[in-house]
């Protein structure tokens, strides 16, 4: 059975707002917001806590699960007093207060919506711990230009949600999955802690130990993927994850090579001729991604010979416990003779699931059924646009491949080359496909296993143990 990494629940947008201020434009709103994405989305805390709930805990869970936060601002959101005249934003306990406080310390997308004739207060009336919603872009709702400020509104929270829709929180079963994705709602609360343990579970199989060196090979199935970005935020994720250095090896040369994103730490040819980075497995200050830069074309010993590819993983497996290999056409059935895993990348795009036929139909015809039965599907550029295309590629690779990995589109993917830099839940993504292919590394190696080059036997690998490992943590 195939696992799938997929969302644990609706991309939530959080609305705070008072009573005494603007609860009419803030009911409208409301209004607004569930028509357009559904009630499952959109908390308010009158429409959406259950009887007999917490308030506080339900409102603090909620803002830490969402995705965007609104917080509505009338004339009178700075100067409504309690009861015994003191102004209520100057009150700790405050609920409005705690909402932003948390929307703040969770760094979730907070959005100033100003009604009635609002404008943002200034830094000096604000409390300390709310300052730096100063600095945040607001949005102006008003009665004359309602249809074109909730139109402006509604497409910056489409491109949020978007972004959110493939948050890899959660390893479920293909059924599973599709309920999810179907909206079933579940308790925010619930959806939280589901989210920190998958994180934790799949930091866990990523740390898992590894008896030999082990190289990963990913392999776009079609042009544009996302190839390269795959191996780079790959390796990335496991160096920091393991805390050791991770080689990246780039036998992609051209104008987006690894060796372009990331500054190599030597060649090829150095490494043949044994000039290489020093011992990867030695301490170092940090862990690294070390990138090794290929060959070009009019170097005298390229293409590489079946043997010179044989002592190239002998010389990584000497260097580096992990290495992501990025492989161009050229002598790619010698790369994939050296893989212990393989990742298969796949854009979220109608075609999707005919490229994945095309590769696997040319995996198996050269010999390599084995190696992609048990591949790691990414499919890249997730969003809610491209869901039913997500889903066709889904019920084609399911069944035929170890796992499904989503990776939600992220604009912060064509410029960063460090994991940390990127939001939230394409970070997650990738830590979620660290910890699957470590997983699966780790269930088929076996006592005294050589770390020399070539993939581990058939006959080590089972399938269900495989898939056990994967969702035991």
């Amino acid at each position: 059975m195939t696992m799938t990494v997929s969302a644990s629940g609706p991309a939530g947008i959080f609305i705070s707002y008072r009573r005494e201020d603007a609860a009419y434009p803030a009911g409208w709103l409301y209004d607004q917001l569930a028509a357009h994405f559904g009630e499952q989305r959109v908390f308010k805390d009158i429409d959406s806590i259950q009887l007999g709930d917490d308030f506080v805990e339900e409102i603090n869970t909620a803002v830490g699960s969402c995705v965007a936060f609104l917080a509505v601002i009338g004339r009178r959101w700075l100067t409504v007093t309690s009861e015994d005249g003191k102004r209520r934003l100057d009150d700790s306990a405050d609920f409005v207060r705690l909402e932003i406080e948390a929307a703040l310390r969770r760094e979730v997308r907070l959005i100033p919506v100003l009604v009635d004739h609002a404008v943002m207060p200034r830094v000096a009336e604000l409390p300390p711990s709310l300052r730096p919603l100063r600095r945040r872009q607001a949005l102006e709702l008003r009665h004359d230009r309602f249809k074109s400020d909730i139109s402006h509104l509604l497409e910056v929270l489409d491109v949020i949600v978007d972004q959110a829709a493939a948050h890899p929180a959660e390893v479920v079963s293909p059924a599973e999955g599709e309920s999810v994705l179907r909206g079933e709602r579940s308790r925010a609360a619930s959806t939280a802690m589901r989210v920190g343990r998958q994180e934790r579970a799949d930091r866990d199989r990523a740390r898992l130990p590894l008896g030999g060196a082990r190289r990963t090979v990913v392999l776009g199935c079609a042009r544009g993927a996302g190839q390269t970005v795959t191996a780079l935020m790959t390796g990335q994720t496991l160096a920091a994850v393991r805390g050791t250095s991770v080689a990246g090896l780039d036998l992609n040369p051209g104008d987006t090579s690894l060796a372009s994103r990331s500054v190599p730490v030597g060649s090829i040819a150095a490494l043949l001729e044994r000039h290489g980075p020093d011992d990867g497995t030695t301490a170092r200050p940090e862990a690294r991604f070390d990138v090794i830069a290929g060959p070009q074309p009019t170097d005298r010993f390229w293409p590489l010979a079946d043997d010179q590819y044989r002592r190239l993983a002998v010389l990584l497996a000497e260097r580096y416990p992990l290495t992501v290999i990025d492989p161009g056409p050229t002598g790619l059935s010698q790369v994939l003779s050296m893989a212990h895993q393989l990742v298969l990348v796949v854009p979220a795009s109608p075609e999707g699931g005919s490229y994945l036929t095309n590769t696997w139909q040319w995996l198996t015809a050269h010999g390599y059924s084995e190696l992609a039965s048990q591949a790691v599907t990414v499919i890249n550029g997730v969003s809610a646009r491209r869901m039913e295309d997500v889903l066709r590629s889904e019920a084609m690779a399911r069944g035929r491949c170890r796992a499904i990995v989503r990776v939600p589109w992220d604009e912060l993917l064509a410029t960063t080359q460090v994991p940390s830099a990127l939001r939230q839940p394409t970070r997650h993504a990738y830590t979620a496909l660290a910890g699957v292919l470590v997983a699966g590394m780790a269930a088929v190696q076996g006592p005294g296993e050589s770390s020399g080059p070539g993939p581990p036997e058939a006959s080590q690998t089972d399938s269900a143990s495989g898939e056990q490992n994967i969702t035991s943590g």
